[in-house]
């Protein structure tokens, strides 16, 4: 199931859709994740879709319509042989962290898991415990702790650090700061994206958090009502938007630079390789 040189794989979504019984929440989404690519953001408004897409990149839900491949398999039901390759290579962070960890087991056990997923799938792990923890700025005795032991901010940051424990292709971070003040997320986030990047995966993020969208990814998708109405770079999306949700966006960004310049904020602290280029 490879799909690029050197075995990393791609996370391509063509036409995707999916329905509800009071309507349809996606419809006609393309997106493609390579990897060795720049990071890339998902923006909208609440109900536009966004963690409905999430859910059906990861295969924690599954389309409706269109189709959604990493490599030759689906997310949602991969091959019996392939199960353990693409639950290592695609990783994912909700916005709540709790999905995505075991809330009665220790953190430590959790982890551990996850190294010898890497392991049964011959996946390299760059990083030993320690320094992977303070990759995502928790310290060592985190591993003796269990979720319902630690604060929400702790849970999203344990999140990172087990998704990236298996050194995916593919990370996808949904909301991954909301419980972390402004100067902790850009810290946090700049570090990881910048190792994810470095290590060739392909990065996702979506947020409300313009000033981490404009700091960190390069590729901007716009979801609005459930569809893609705009895609570029932040700064050209809210120079010229084609969109009345960018011309809100571009008027309360106006505003805002007249005061305290969030964005500007926002990348204290990130490793100046961690900064989308120009």
């Amino acid at each position: 199931m490879r799909s690029k040189p050197g075995g990393r794989l791609t996370l391509r979504a063509v036409g995707v859709g999916r329905d509800y019984e009071d309507g349809a929440v996606l419809d006609g989404v393309d997106l493609t994740l390579t990897p060795g690519e720049p990071p890339m953001g998902v923006i909208g408004p609440s109900g536009s879709g966004k963690t409905t897409l999430v859910n059906v990149l990861m295969g924690w839900d599954r389309q409706s319509r269109g189709g959604i491949s990493l490599g030759s398999e689906s997310p949602y039901r991969p091959a019996r042989r392939a199960r353990r390759t693409v639950k290592a290579a695609l990783r994912g962070v909700h916005e709540e962290a709790d999905p995505t960890i075991n809330p009665s087991a220790v953190n430590g056990k959790v982890l551990a898991a996850a190294r010898h997923l890497a392991a049964r799938t011959r996946r390299d792990q760059p990083l030993d415990d320690d320094a992977l923890l303070r990759l995502v700025g928790l310290a060592p005795e985190a591993l003796g702790r269990i979720p319902r032991e630690t604060s929400l901010g702790e849970r999203q940051r344990f999140a990172i650090a087990l998704a990236l424990a298996t050194d995916p292709d593919i990370l996808i971070l949904d909301e991954p700061s909301t419980a972390l003040d402004p100067p902790t997320a850009a810290d946090v986030l700049g570090r990881v994206v910048h190792h994810a990047t470095a290590r060739g995966t392909a990065v996702l993020i979506v947020s409300h958090n313009l000033a981490v969208i404009d700091a960190l990814t390069c590729d901007v998708i716009v979801l609005y009502e459930g569809r893609v109405v705009a895609h570029g770079t932040l700064d050209h999306l809210l120079a010229y938007p084609a969109h009345p949700y960018l011309a809100e966006l571009a008027a309360i960004r106006r505003a805002e630079a007249a005061t305290h310049r969030p964005a500007a904020d926002a990348r204290a602290g990130m490793p100046d390789s961690a900064l989308r280029p120009g």
